[in-house]
C-alpha cells in the first residue's frame, strides 16, 4: 500500500506542477517575446564556436586555458536592450574520464559579469515555458523568476541545442525590468 500511495503522491505532484505554471511578468513580457527569437539564434552562431573550445574543458590535462571568444550576442539586439541584464554561453562535452559526465567551459558573457546563479535550482512550478521535458539537449525554457538576479519581475531565456560530439550549448538570456 505504501509503494501505491507513494505513487499517487508522485501523480499529484506532477498534475499540481503542470497546472501552476508561473505566467512571466507583465515587466518583461514583451521583453521574453523579442528576444526569445535572439536567444535561438545565439544559440545556433554558440554551436559553430564551442567545439573550439573544447581543448579548454577541465577534462584535458592540462586544459589550454585559452580566451575564449566574445559573446555571440555581441552586436545583436540583445546588447542595446535595456532589459537584458547578460547573456551566458556554456559549452558542455562528453567527459572522457565517465560515461555520463559532461564537463564544460564559458565563453564570453555579453556584459562580462560572472554572477551565476543568485537562487537555488530552477523547479517544474517555476517555468512559463519549457520544452525540455522531451528532449532535454535540444528546447526552451522561460524561467520565472530570473536565477541570476533577485527580483520578483524577471525572467531567464534558457536555449539548449546540441552539439556533433554529443556536447551540448546552454544560452541563457538573463532579463529583469528597468
Amino acid at each position: 500500500m505504501i509503494r501505491r500511495s507513494g505513487v499517487w503522491l508522485a501523480v499529484a505532484i506532477a498534475l499540481s506542477t503542470v497546472a501552476c505554471s508561473k505566467p512571466v511578468p507583465p515587466e518583461v513580457k514583451d521583453a521574453v517575446t523579442r528576444n526569445l527569437p535572439l536567444a535561438i539564434k545565439v544559440a545556433e552562431d554558440a554551436v559553430k564556436l564551442c567545439p573550439g573550445q573544447k581543448e579548454n574543458a577541465p577534462f584535458n590535462n592540462p586544459p589550454k586555458n585559452s580566451p575564449p571568444p566574445a559573446s555571440p550576442a555581441v552586436g545583436t539586439a540583445l546588447e542595446s536592450d535595456p532589459q537584458v541584464v547578460d547573456v551566458f554561453v556554456m559549452c558542455s562535452f562528453p567527459d572522457p574520464r565517465g560515461a555520463d559526465m559532461m564537463a564544460g567551459t564559458s565563453l564570453k558573457s555579453l556584459r562580462g559579469t560572472s554572477q551565476l546563479p543568485a537562487r537555488p535550482g530552477t523547479v517544474p512550478g517555476d517555468h512559463a515555458e519549457n520544452t525540455c521535458k522531451k528532449i532535454s539537449n535540444d528546447c526552451q525554457q522561460v524561467i520565472v523568476p530570473s536565477r541570476v538576479v533577485q527580483s520578483e519581475q524577471s525572467a531567464d531565456i534558457r536555449i539548449v541545442r546540441p552539439l556533433p560530439d554529443g556536447g551540448e550549448v546552454e544560452v541563457r538570456v538573463v532579463l529583469a525590468a528597468k
